[in-house]
């Protein structure tokens, strides 16, 4: 009992420091810049955080877009790899996104399941306001493609329930 007590402790305050770490609000543009120094000190003690030149990015093969940035191939140790980055330094309006790539920096860092993509870690310029996290690459369709495709090779629901199942 007082083991779980002591292990519970430790894990909400390490739950506690993270979220507090991880947490950029819309109002904290200004402080951008040193919430991601914050990040990047904290990649440096958990070991993942990653130098940008250690990252040779494939600018000519985008493998997506979206209004945040886009996902590009990359080199990282020899594999090739898929990088995560915004368009360009993270501006005012892009600023806005920050707390949801935090959060998602946040929780791959932790993850390690089959059926996740492996997060090799991230390359932060503070200075700059740049981040990008390096993962996995992944051949194939898209989950959510598989998932709601319609048409001859539509998934029985049972099928799709087990895809889930297996993330969940």
């Amino acid at each position: 009992q007082e083991l779980r007590s002591e292990s519970q402790r430790n894990s909400t305050h390490a739950t506690t420091l993270s979220q507090r770490v991880f947490d950029v609000h819309d109002d904290e543009v200004t402080h951008s810049a040193e919430q991601l120094d914050t990040i990047k000190r904290l990649g440096n003690s958990e070991h993942w955080c990653i130098q940008e030149k250690e990252v040779k990015l494939l600018h000519d093969d985008i493998l997506g877009t979206g209004s945040y940035g886009q996902v590009t191939k990359g080199i990282f140790c020899g594999m090739v790899v898929a990088v995560k980055a915004p368009h360009d330094k993270l501006k005012a309006s892009h600023l806005r996104r920050l707390p949801a790539l935090c959060n998602e920096l946040r929780i791959l860092r932790r993850v390690r399941h089959v059926n996740i993509v492996t997060f090799h870690g991230a390359t932060i310029n503070p200075a700059n306001r740049r981040i990008a996290l390096v993962m996995e690459l992944v051949h194939g369709q898209v989950l959510k493609q598989v998932v709601l495709q319609e048409g001859e090779e539509l998934l029985s629901a049972f099928s799709r329930y087990q895809l889930i199942l297996g993330v969940c």
